[in-house]
């Protein structure tokens, strides 16, 4: 049956064969003699929020041949595209292996015969976030009889993002400098911008739009300080709006403040601008817990000379969302009820003006 279908009008079916043959020789012999271009363009493709890869001339050449009928090629005739994976965790160098199936975009009737080289190598790097102290460099000196006690930066730290190799090489970020001269005798505040990083087109600070921060100053007469005490109750904290656990109850204990400064900015102080509250920012669990006693608020001028005692006892407990159906971003106005609503800012002032006296 099967030799039937080969003799069976053989004569007809070896003249199409033939022809077939000669059809495929004329249109192979219509391509040129291989060329070979340089600087093939290359597309990498990206998740650019999450990766950095920086750009690289990666010298790939093609060896090629069309149809005499066609124009001339030129490598911008060709683009080779690579796609980087999204489950990458750590910087790495990424091997790839070139084939012609990576070559997205060519002339028609154009046949690609070797890509030189057969594998690139691409640095990927991830794009990290980090907290960096700002620094205040100052130059010059205030007047004789005074002396700089403080200069703080408001706020004191950014955060930065950029590629994770560049970012962990940052440890801090600089104001421009700040300049003294003998008539500086009082605190003051006073805006500066930040120093440009060596990196700026690759790194940014993402809380800080303006380039600038507050700059608070405190000058004191060392011969002219003294003190000032005050007993109150702590009937705030402050608290992450996300956090799983909330305080029992806020303890009903007086805690003595002990101020120092100058006498002028002692007697400008008021009680109500001093907000003492617990920091429960780094409490995540249910227990019980010593927790630093903290203050807002305080004026230039002054500072904090002791507090008695520094820390109170509290008693943190876990929050039940199955009970309440609160959301966890709701865990921190729950807990401010449960606690008797104190505010997690520390914004109001509770209990009535503390008592004041000398020490």
């Amino acid at each position: 049956m099967s030799f039937k279908f080969i003799t069976n009008d053989f004569w007809r079916k070896l003249t199409a064969l033939t022809l077939a043959c000669i059809s495929w020789w004329v249109v192979s012999s219509q391509f040129q003699t291989n060329i070979t271009l340089q600087d093939i363009p290359v597309h990498i493709e990206y998740n650019k929020q999450r990766y950095y890869i920086p750009i690289k001339d990666y010298d790939i050449s093609l060896t090629v041949s069309r149809m005499w009928s066609q124009g001339k090629l030129t490598s911008d005739d060709f683009k080779l595209e690579i796609h980087v994976p999204e489950n990458l965790n750590n910087p790495i160098t990424l091997v790839k292996t070139l084939t012609p199936a990576q070559i997205t975009s060519k002339p028609i009737l154009t046949r690609i015969h070797h890509i030189q080289p057969e594998v690139i190598n691409i640095p990927v790097d991830l794009i990290e976030q980090k907290i960096v102290d700002i620094r205040i460099p100052h130059k010059g000196q205030v007047s004789e009889k005074h002396e700089m006690t403080s200069i703080t930066a408001v706020p004191h730290q950014v955060t930065i993002r950029g590629p994770s190799k560049i970012v962990r090489s940052i440890s801090s970020i600089d104001t421009i400098p700040l300049y003294f001269s003998r008539e500086n005798t009082q605190s003051f505040s006073t805006t500066l911008g930040l120093e440009p990083l060596e990196y700026t087109n690759l790194v940014s600070i993402m809380d800080l739009p303006e380039q600038e921060v507050r700059v608070d100053v405190v000058i004191v007469d060392p011969n002219q300080t003294d003190t000032l005490a005050f007993t109150c109750k702590v009937s705030h904290f402050l608290q992450s709006a996300d956090s799983p656990v909330y305080p029992a109850k806020l303890p009903d204990k007086q805690v003595k403040f002990l101020l120092r400064g100058s006498k002028q900015s002692l007697n400008a102080f008021k009680e109500k601008d001093l907000v003492p509250y617990l920091d429960l920012t780094k409490i995540l669990q249910e227990g019980v817990y010593q927790v630093p006693v903290r203050v807002t608020g305080l004026p230039l001028g002054l500072e904090i000379d002791k507090v008695e005692p520094e820390s109170l006892e509290l008693e943190m407990l876990l929050l039940d969302f199955g009970e309440t159906a609160v959301p966890s971003s709701g865990a921190a106005s729950t807990a401010k009820e449960k606690a008797g609503g104190a505010p997690a800012a520390a914004k109001e002032k509770a209990g009535g003006a503390p008592a004041k006296e000398k020490p």
